[in-house]
């Protein structure tokens, strides 16, 4: 399987509980849907499709922030699931999880469980998510992978407000292995609804680059568009969501 199918499973999520009513200004559950066409280098191309969804243990609180943010700037824990599957059926990943924070503290965690189905076999893999939230909208994290074991590892995300109603995210990661790989990106919001972010992927030898704009119609319904431009593939997709 391609890294494009790998880096894919990340972005569908489905949901395992049945909707709950909550205030308005609140969700505390999201489905969506995600289809994506990948070109490969050469002449093939595949599609992708995916649905998810997550469920929050409480109604998250949607005012005053990025809709895309809420989650995260609420301090939310929930669990999620996905499924996508390439083009086929020959390919397929199921990944369900949980995360969040320690009550009364700075302290987060996440464990996650992902299989992956191939023709002629499938894996299976946990990693746990363990960090801090050293200040406001800032968390540093780091992951340990059972398949890879532990390479020194470290995550961060930041939000903050700019002028108004607009706002930024800004996020990266560094991973210590052969390669000493490293994502780096952003989304800028000009309105709490609409936003617009992109995002470096690097391998070392290789880097991916991704654009994307995301927008709200409503404060349950949203559609985000991606273009992923690779070393070896270029990917389009879409995303449409719906909170409850």
């Amino acid at each position: 399987m391609n890294k494009n199918v790998l880096n894919f499973t990340a972005i569908a999520l489905f949901g395992l509980c049945a909707p709950l009513a909550v205030n308005a200004g609140s969700y505390q559950g999201e489905l969506n849907a995600t289809l994506a066409n990948v070109d490969v280098d050469g002449g093939s191309s595949e599609n992708l499709w995916g649905i998810g969804g997550e469920f929050y243990f409480a109604p998250v609180n949607t005012e005053g922030h990025p809709l895309a943010e809420a989650a995260y700037l609420e301090w939310a824990s929930g669990v999620h699931a996905s499924y996508v599957s390439q083009d086929g059926g020959d390919v397929s990943s199921t990944n369900i999880g949980a995360k969040g924070y320690i009550p009364n503290s700075i302290i987060y965690l996440g464990a996650d469980y992902t299989r992956v189905d191939y023709d002629n076999g499938d894996s299976n893999t946990w990693s746990f998510t363990g960090g801090v939230r050293l200040i406001e909208n800032l968390l540093l994290t780091t992951t340990y992978n059972d398949d890879t074991g532990y390479d020194l590892n470290v995550s961060a995300k930041y939000v903050a407000k700019i002028s108004g109603n607009q706002a930024v995210n800004i996020y990266g990661s560094f991973v210590n292995d052969d390669n000493n790989s490293f994502t780096l990106g952003g989304d800028y919001y000009f309105t709490p609804k609409t936003g617009v972010g992109v995002k470096i992927d690097d391998y070392g030898s290789t880097s991916d680059y991704t654009f994307n704009v995301s927008h709200f119609f409503t404060e349950e319904l949203y559609l985000r568009g991606f273009y992923t431009s690779g070393e070896y593939s270029d990917t389009f997709g879409l995303k449409g969501g719906w909170r409850f």
